[in-house]
Formats: structure tokens, sequence, C-alpha cells
């Protein structure tokens, strides 16, 4: 008996104890690394957005500033105002801002509202 135990049942449960320690420590590592790859791919999402938005004020500032604020206030403000080409409209990728938008919890539906 002492030898059926020193030879197979206490190995056996040594590999299996082994094994779920290994599984549950490769789960936690992969469940981390992926938090961590998510959270940087938000911040460079989000780091993107701002970059572009924060060009096209810039954009717009120099031509408030440039075509608008010297003829404010003159009574012919529209008769001198000449046209000009437009920035272009900022462009980053707005899903990957859905993030902002998340709910902890359940997400609300319709039958919420009413």
């Amino acid at each position: 008996m002492h030898e059926l135990w020193h030879d197979l049942v206490a190995p056996a449960i040594a590999a299996t104890i082994g094994t779920g320690v290994g599984a549950g420590l490769a789960f936690w590592s992969e469940r981390r690394n992926r938090a961590k790859r998510t959270e940087d791919e938000r911040v460079t999402a989000t780091n993107i957005a701002i970059y572009a938005l924060t060009r096209f004020f810039n954009e717009l500032e120099v031509y408030r500033l440039e075509f608008i604020e010297g003829r404010r206030t003159k009574p012919d403000r529209w008769d001198t105002l000449t046209p000009t080409s437009r920035a272009p409209p900022p462009n980053f990728d707005t899903a990957s801002l859905s993030y902002l938008f998340e709910l902890d919890g359940d997400a609300p539906n319709l039958h919420q509202w009413q």
C-alpha cells in the first residue's frame, strides 16, 4: 500500500496541483497582459483624438483671428469677408473611443428609460 501511494497517488496529486497552479498563473498573466494592452490602446486612441481635435481648433482659431476679428466691428463686414478654404474636419477613429460610453454593470435598455 505504501508503494502504491509513493509510486502512483502522490505523483498524480502533485502533477494535478502543479498543472492547476501553472494554468492559473498562465490565465492570470494573460488577463493582466490583455488589460494592459487594452489600456494602452485606449490611451493611444484618446491621444490621437485629442491631437486631431486640438489641431482642428487651432486652425479655426487662426481663421478667426486672421479673417473675422479684424472685420468684426466694421459695418460692411459681410461684404469684405473673402471666401477661404475650410480646414478639413478632424480625422480619427471614433469607434476606438467607444469605451468612453461604457457603463459599469448592465447597459441601460429602453425599458429603463420609460
